[in-house]
Protein backbone atom coordinates (compact mmCIF):
# COMPACT_ATOMS: atom_id res chain seq x y z
CA UNK A 1 0.00 0.00 0.00
CA UNK A 2 2.82 2.44 0.79
CA UNK A 3 4.43 1.81 -2.61
CA UNK A 4 1.17 2.66 -4.38
CA UNK A 5 0.77 5.87 -2.38
CA UNK A 6 4.32 6.95 -3.17
CA UNK A 7 3.82 6.15 -6.84
CA UNK A 8 0.59 8.15 -7.05
CA UNK A 9 2.31 11.09 -5.34
CA UNK A 10 5.03 11.01 -7.98
CA UNK A 11 2.50 10.80 -10.82
CA UNK A 12 0.78 13.94 -9.52
CA UNK A 13 4.05 15.85 -9.85
CA UNK A 14 5.73 14.19 -12.85
CA UNK A 15 4.71 12.74 -16.22
CA UNK A 16 3.73 9.05 -16.11
CA UNK A 17 6.53 8.10 -18.51
CA UNK A 18 9.17 9.71 -16.26
CA UNK A 19 7.81 7.92 -13.18
CA UNK A 20 7.66 4.58 -14.99
CA UNK A 21 11.28 4.93 -16.09
CA UNK A 22 12.33 5.77 -12.55
CA UNK A 23 10.49 2.70 -11.21
CA UNK A 24 11.74 0.56 -14.12
CA UNK A 25 8.26 -0.55 -15.19
CA UNK A 26 6.31 0.20 -18.34
CA UNK A 27 4.05 3.23 -18.45
CA UNK A 28 1.15 0.97 -19.45
CA UNK A 29 1.61 -1.14 -16.33
CA UNK A 30 1.75 1.98 -14.21
CA UNK A 31 -1.54 3.23 -15.68
CA UNK A 32 -3.21 -0.14 -15.00
CA UNK A 33 -2.30 -0.12 -11.31
CA UNK A 34 -5.33 0.66 -9.15
CA UNK A 35 -5.28 4.09 -7.57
Amino acid sequence: MLFEQATMSLVKEMPVLAVSRQLEITDRRLCREPA
